[in-house]
């Protein structure tokens, strides 16, 4: 009976000291539409304790790539949690062409349930469309369910789908009202620490005063002048120039767009954060605890203004602020140090078109319309269909869907459409090549770097029936101002990757690591399985052995 005892003691011991030597939280940490060169770029802006504490105090990978395309939001931030590609995840797009209801989908719209704390329409949202596991779920799967799991973003699908299938909840803003919320997927009620941070109406308050430069208009050297024409401009306003007087802005525009347009929605995100922790005891049980969590207002405010604008860089000096709220806040909380996190980006951003030929570099818009309308009409003269059959009825994420029933009608296939349009396709300057999806497979093993990308961005099921290759520089836009995302290139594909925390190395990696190496390198670190659809690798390095 001793023996038993004794037995069993050490036993309980063994997998108390195996817990004990895991960090308590993890924090998977996304900034929306945030480059690479931003760190460097914007380092001398920056106090310490933010940015400079990831760089100077963590492991930074600095050759990390999304090896897919398209690189938008939603694929980028599932990818970061799930280790693997749109190719398994099957999160193409934002947006894409659904053939079982013949019309475009959004990736987290479920209409199966409603909003929780707020309108009605803005919480028809959860992960339902994701295919595979997320770093959180199998976290969950390891100790039984056992451990918790939150989410947290102005964006639904940024908050959404990094959090997996089984979160315990994920909460974004409800731009009609400037609070947070959740839907009816997650719980049917929101937590009283949700309704006290609501209730402190921090929207109203951070839109009571102007958006000021954090320094004197001379600091930000690195930056375009302030006054551009080819940048956007707020309701209101004749010049895109500071300060922008959001109290006015807010009057005409009647709701609450203007937090995640402007970086007062990274004040409320890392508030919210920080109540996240507090409120769910994140960190505080037996089993690691798991926040994924993503700064939204960077992507508004690289879009409306690009990346050489003042407006950006202030927006970068006072995300380092809300960055070091944070990690200030997580050094008081867990004194011991036991929780670790990572910071990246769900993907880059091109110059703004109209600044680069400015300075004699080719670059311009892509305009998808002018490609339907091309491919449409060759084919409608090749199968002397008339002039008003759509054999291209959806134009989604750099692909074209084909219509089936008119491909039947008129006995042709895929290929043979991507023939006969590719030759009135190849007349646009911007144009690279038109390939047919049924030649992906065999992508995967060609040398050409771009094709490949293709293939790991395609999935079978939910993606188009061919592609639109297209050279550097041009971009998908919607008029003179502002710029956009979404290539195979360095600009939209290299981002940030930082490791921080328990049991990281001080350091810094120069070789390639892939956007998907994130997830099984944490899932490594926390001797748990990978996600179920994870082909990424362990980073070697990042962690102490």
């Amino acid at each position: 009976m001793k023996k038993i005892l004794v037995f069993t003691a050490a036993l309980a011991f063994a997998v108390s000291a195996q817990q004990a030597e895991r960090p308590k939280l993890v924090i998977g940490i996304v900034v929306d539409q945030m480059r690479y060169d931003y760190i460097y770029r914007f380092w001398d802006l920056f106090g310490d304790g933010g940015f400079k504490e990831l760089v100077n105090n963590g492991y930074n990978c600095t050759s990390t790539h999304y090896t897919y395309v398209p690189t938008f939001t939603a694929p980028g931030h599932t990818s970061i949690f799930t280790g693997t590609t749109p190719w398994m995840h099957g999160i193409i797009g934002n947006n894409w062409f659904e053939r079982e209801t013949n019309k475009p989908v959004y990736c987290a719209e479920d209409k199966t349930v409603t909003a929780v704390g707020g309108t009605p329409a803005n919480g028809e949202f959860s992960p339902r469309r994701l295919l595979v596991n997320s770093i959180a779920d199998e976290m969950k799967i390891s100790n039984s369910f056992h451990s918790k799991v939150i989410g947290v973003a102005i964006k639904e699908r940024s908050s959404i789908l990094p959090a997996g299938r089984s979160a315990d909840a994920a909460y974004w803003l409800d731009r009609a009202t400037g609070k947070w919320i959740t839907s009816t997927y997650y719980r049917t009620d929101l937590p009283a620490w949700v309704n006290n941070y609501n209730n402190l109406k921090r929207a109203d308050e951070l839109l009571s005063k102007k958006w000021e430069l954090s320094f004197p208009i001379e600091k930000y050297s690195m930056c375009g002048p302030d006054d551009s024409k080819f940048e956007g401009l707020f309701k209101g306003e004749e010049k895109p120039i500071f300060p922008h007087d959001l109290p006015t802005i807010k009057s005409l525009m009647g709701d609450y767009e203007l937090i995640p347009s402007t970086p007062m929605g990274d004040i409320m995100t890392a508030e919210f954060a920080i109540e996240a922790i507090k409120g769910e005891n994140l960190g505080k049980g037996e089993f690691t605890d798991i926040l994924t969590l993503s700064f939204s207002p960077p992507d508004y405010v690289g879009h409306r203004y690009g990346p050489q604008s003042v407006e950006l860089a202030d927006c970068y000096v006072k995300l380092d602020k809300d960055l070091k709220l944070l990690f200030d806040f997580l050094k008081s909380h867990f004194p011991k140090g036991d929780y670790v996190l990572f910071l990246s980006a769900d993907h880059g951003v091109a110059e703004i078109p109209g600044f680069l030929r400015q300075n004699h570099i080719d670059c311009g818009l892509i305009d998808f319309s002018a490609y339907t309308k091309a491919a449409n009409a060759a084919l409608n003269n090749h199968f002397n269909a008339g002039t008003d059959s759509n054999f291209v009825i959806n134009a989604q994420n750099y692909q074209f869907y084909f219509n089936y029933d008119l491909m039947k009608k008129y006995k042709t296939t895929s290929e043979e459409m991507v023939e006969i349009i590719k030759p009135e396709l190849m007349k646009f300057t911007e144009i690279r090549d038109v390939v047919p999806s049924s030649s992906l497979d065999e992508a995967s093993n060609s040398a050409d770097p771009v094709r490949k990308k293709f293939f790991f961005g395609y999935h079978k099921k939910r993606g188009g029936d061919c592609w639109i290759d297209f050279v550097p520089a041009w971009l998908l836009g919607f008029g003179n101002t502002g710029t956009s995302h979404g290539s195979p290139f360095e600009y939209d594909s290299h981002v940030p990757l930082i490791f921080y925390g328990m049991g990281v190395n001080k350091g810094e990696n120069n070789s390639a690591v892939e956007i998907i190496d994130i997830a099984p390198t944490i899932a490594n670190y926390l001797k748990i399985m990978a996600p179920n659809g994870s082909f990424g690798k362990v980073i070697q390095g990042v962690f102490k052995k």
